[in-house]
């Protein structure tokens, strides 16, 4: 399995790109701004071709770019309905004027193709297996891509063994679900802290230990070690009440 990152501009978004192969077809998960143009650099000089763009939510930070990237490929955008319309309005509900500074447009354009991805359903895409997690909180259409690392070692995309790589190589790309040592805020529009904790103890503790975490934010870990030292995944957070 090899897998690339490009760290985007807007609040240090971690875009993935993805193949099983050091050839052939790819995915490109949260292209956020500025992610386009260093995606296509890195699919083109790895000879990968775009298979499809994953997106783990729908804030600007992560869909900036998603339309321009599927559309130059003529690929699909894979979102959560719950978090579709911010395709195109990636900061409902927040300042239109702070938008239009970050991202220069007060909406973005739609991609020409979308797939609405929902809770337990397993997607095959550039030969790669993925299971999709529904974890509202963060945003209500949050999902966790969970990827099937069939035993292959992971490496980057020049083939170098990834030093954060284990014996078993099952991948989550978490978006803002969960960080090393933190999760994603839920005080805008749409957060909700009361789902958050659901979704932390009913879906993000019920996965392996050895599963490899790659966030939206910050560095990778794994569950092991965010079961362990993660605050909000230790009971006395989770089974607080509002």
């Amino acid at each position: 399995m090899f897998l690339g990152q490009i760290v985007t501009r807007l609040w240090g978004e971690n875009c993935y790109v993805l193949s099983p192969r050091p050839t052939g077809p790819a995915l490109v998960v949260d292209p956020g701004q500025g992610a386009a143009q260093a995606c296509r650099r890195l699919l083109r000089s790895h000879r990968l071709s775009l298979a499809g763009v994953l997106c783990s939510h729908g804030h600007l930070d992560h869909v900036a770019d998603a339309a321009e990237l599927a559309d130059h490929f003529q690929v699909p955008v894979f979102i959560h309905d719950d978090d579709l319309e911010l395709l195109t309005r990636p900061g409902l509900g927040l300042d239109d004027a702070l938008v239009r500074q970050l991202l220069g447009v007060d909406r973005l354009p739609a991609p020409s193709r979308v797939e609405s991805v929902g809770h337990g359903q397993r997607l095959e895409l550039a030969g790669v297996e993925i299971e999709v997690q529904s974890a509202p909180g963060h945003t209500p259409g949050s999902v966790l891509y969970l990827v099937s690392g069939d035993g292959q070692p992971l490496c980057d995309l020049d083939g170098r063994p990834r030093a954060e790589a284990s014996e078993k190589t099952d991948l989550c790309f978490s978006g803002d679900v969960l960080f090393a040592g933190s999760i994603g805020r839920t005080d805008l529009p749409g957060g909700s802290m009361e789902q958050t904790r659901r979704s932390l103890r009913d879906v993000v503790l019920a996965l392996p230990d050895d599963l490899l975490v790659w966030p939206g934010h910050g560095p990778s870990t794994t569950l092991a070690a965010e079961r362990a030292h993660n605050p909000y995944l230790q009971r006395r957070f989770l089974e607080d009440r509002p």
